[in-house]
């Protein structure tokens, strides 16, 4: 399994977007590990952890102090305490900076569908956006609102709004999917008009 799966890349510490950096950094990572490392011991595993994380890591790294492993008479050891579990939460804050609510919110409302995106797309960078907003309970109800504003289609838009208080995400992201492959069929079919005439 080790020779298939490739293992991945250096974290890039100088990203100007550190924070999803190190969020696809370590999805990257979870996955290698449970996949090629699943039978390893705790050392391999956090060691092919601080190789994997490059040299930059390792710098900040080994800035860090750690707590000494006990012997059975209760002594440290000259060992240090590390986990994988322990370094993911350490990197994780050193990556990814305090959240400014507001600041996430207002990056989730101004975001508008661009007109070369499906609505696939553009929801999935909605639910993205809304990871930081702490909208909990009202999620659901922030991203059909956020979907029926940010859509490139005005007809659309007026559909969607013409259902009323029994809309749900669900129905409108697939009424939005259903009139983008009505146009699509559409604009194949005017295309083989206009071809045999």
């Amino acid at each position: 399994m080790e020779s298939i799966l490739r293992r991945p890349n250096q974290l890039d510490f100088n990203s100007s977007n550190l924070a999803t950096a190190w969020k696809k950094w370590k999805q990257g990572m979870e996955l290698y590990l449970n996949a090629v490392m699943m039978n390893r011991t705790e050392k391999e595993k956090y060691s092919t952890f601080l190789f994997l994380i490059g040299d930059q890591g390792r710098e900040i790294f080994n800035t860090w102090r750690w707590n000494k492993i006990l012997d059975a008479n209760e002594q440290p050891t000259n060992e240090d305490d590390i986990t994988t579990k322990a370094l993911f939460e350490k990197f994780e804050e050193y990556c990814l900076p305090k959240r400014n609510v507001i600041v996430e919110r207002r990056k989730l409302f101004w975001r508008n569908q661009s007109s070369d995106e499906s609505i696939d797309q553009y929801s999935t960078e909605l639910k993205n956006l809304a990871t930081g907003c702490e909208f909990e309970n009202l999620l659901d109800g922030m991203l059909l609102y956020k979907i029926v504003d940010g859509i490139k289609s005005d007809k659309l838009r007026d559909t969607l709004l013409r259902k009323g208080g029994g809309l749900t995400l669900d129905r409108a992201i697939e009424i939005c999917r259903i009139d983008e492959m009505t146009r699509q069929q559409m604009k194949v079919m005017s295309d083989d008009k206009e071809v045999a005439a």
